[in-house]
């Protein structure tokens, strides 16, 4: 495969916008063609207190915050196809870790042009990305002794017609292979019906295409984000998930849904 077209971003800190000044602790790459989108952020803060001076952040917090924006890209990332997508994310930064715009680059191998980028622009030891699970208790309770063998996960699946491959963090059978992907919904009404469409494809488009072994699939979105007060659009998610055989488990419903498998999943 040739050179794709990519976009990186560099991940900055700034304590004071006024003064505009800023340290570089971290830099993203997005690649659309290659459905590629990771960061990488330092280890540690050593850059910061060069420049900043010893004393004058929160070493915790500001690890803390980059962490944080490496789940939040790692849950999201699906969400991103288009560098406006990007640019859009970039935009709403609002604390003191800021990303620049958007800059061109071609990308040949997406995980070496990062790290490339890293140690060209940031220097110092890198963070790789580390799995950070959407739904921590979710994420306990299948990895616990009595879902051993019962439970795969991350596993990878190609949507049928489509030829898109979907991660799948965790899978069981009951009869039928059960794909269990968290999802966080967007905030904007736009992003939330144009998620919500894709996943409803997606699940159809597997549910009436039996796996290689002649398997049926089902799709199980959970979502990571429901939200109690917002009833109505929980309920849109629902009905448009369930009309292409599509379930939808939401927060509330995660105890019960634990339990479920628990009572019927096998090897």
């Amino acid at each position: 495969m040739g050179a794709a077209r990519g976009y990186y971003s560099l991940i900055q800190y700034c304590p004071d916008l006024s003064k505009a000044e800023s340290v570089n602790v971290g830099v993203l790459l997005f690649c659309p063609d290659m459905k590629f989108l990771d960061a990488r952020t330092s280890s540690g803060n050593d850059r910061v207190r060069k420049f900043f001076g010893k004393g004058s952040f929160d070493s915790a917090r500001l690890q803390a915050t980059k962490r944080a924006i490496e789940a939040r890209l790692h849950l999201c990332k699906e969400d991103f196809r288009t560098v406006e997508d990007l640019t859009h994310f970039i935009e709403t930064r609002a604390n003191e870790l800021l990303m620049t715009a958007p800059r061109p680059i071609k990308v040949l191998n997406p995980e070496a042009d990062l790290d490339a980028l890293f140690k060209e622009l940031v220097g110092g030891r890198g963070k790789k990305e580390v799995h950070v699970p959407e739904i921590p208790q979710l994420d306990q309770a299948f990895r616990s002794l009595s879902f051993v063998n019962r439970v795969q996960f991350d596993q990878h699946v190609e949507i049928p017609v489509l030829g898109r491959e979907l991660h799948v963090p965790y899978t069981y059978r009951n009869g039928a292979l059960n794909l269990i992907k968290p999802q966080q919904f967007p905030k904007m009404e736009g992003k939330v019906k144009e998620t919500a469409m894709r996943l409803a494809i997606e699940g159809d488009l597997l549910s009436r295409h039996a796996a290689e072994d002649g398997t049926q699939r089902k799709l199980i979105v959970v979502s990571v984000t429901s939200q109690s007060e917002d009833r109505e659009r929980e309920d849109w998610i629902r009905r448009i998930l369930k009309e292409y055989h599509t379930r939808l488990v939401v927060s509330s419903q995660l105890e019960e849904f634990v339990q479920e498998v628990n009572r019927e999943a096998h090897e």
